[in-house]
């Protein structure tokens, strides 16, 4: 046998093997434990994407490019993870929504910013791999990974405002939003006065059925809050990147968190 023909085989045999390029492979079991994915600085202050286990611990990166990526949000399996990429921070006009396959690694772009429709947030309808992008120019949608993209009808735009938002009970009374009246976020009611949540509190999430989670302290920490009164806790995480930021939850037994379009 020769040796070129030799080098083939066992190239072929290492591809063959290779059978994820996952990158929390056997750090996270996706779809199966509850995680959470969040926006971090990283190289030149642009944003990375980093995840973490519901426990805390150590910090793994999800996303190795050079490019600004921001807004991540989890589908209700665990498994795709949208959000957004650019080459700047801050200029939508530039993003693109791109969603990744966490259990391999590959990556599909979804939609690319254009004149009068530029990406603000995303979101997943609670029981199917339908994404909603919100844009300057309206809801789209498409269902992950190839169908096609549209724009929301307006008899679906109730569900996809649902899941641009964070919203509270089942069926929702409430909504969480910035405080209208001060600083912090707040409980909105569909009736009746807004109830303040934590004056020190960005970029809240559902976490689980029965709390809420936080990102406090300046962006230091990542707080969990029951919602029918109890002690919170903090994430206890090693080594994050600075200025930890916009967490999307998948919970086990439940749909993703959702995060609301406050923050950028």
């Amino acid at each position: 046998m020769s040796r070129i023909f030799t080098a083939a085989l066992m190239v072929a045999a290492m591809t063959a093997c290779r059978v994820s390029l996952s990158p929390l492979q056997n750090r996270i079991d996706i779809g199966q434990e509850t995680f959470v994915v969040f926006v971090g600085d990283g190289e030149g202050g642009r944003g990375d994407l980093y995840a973490v286990k519901a426990d805390g611990g150590r910090v793994y990166p999800v996303t190795y490019t050079r490019l600004h990526e921001t807004r991540p949000a989890l589908s209700p399996d665990g498994v795709m993870l949208a959000f957004l990429r650019g080459r700047r921070a801050g200029d939508s006009t530039d993003y693109r929504v791109v969603v990744m396959n966490l259990l391999n690694g590959a990556e599909r772009e979804v939609f690319t910013a254009e004149e009068g429709r530029a990406p603000l947030n995303l979101g997943w309808h609670p029981t199917s791999p339908l994404l909603y992008i919100a844009t300057t120019g309206g809801v789209l949608q498409a269902t992950v990974p190839s169908g096609p993209l549209t724009v929301t009808a307006a008899a679906e735009r109730a569900v996809a405002d649902s899941a641009l938002s964070v919203l509270l009970g089942s069926p929702a009374f409430a909504r969480v939003a910035p405080c209208a009246t001060g600083a912090g976020m707040c409980v909105v009611p569909r009736s009746g006065s807004e109830q303040l949540i934590t004056e020190d509190a960005a970029d809240i999430v559902r976490w689980g059925g029965d709390s809420l989670a936080y990102v406090t302290g300046g962006g230091a920490r990542l707080r969990i809050r029951p919602l029918g009164g109890g002690r919170s806790r903090d994430l206890r995480w090693v080594d994050p990147p600075a200025h930890p930021r916009l967490p999307t939850v998948f919970n086990v037994g439940g749909a993703a968190g959702q995060r609301g379009s406050e923050g950028g």
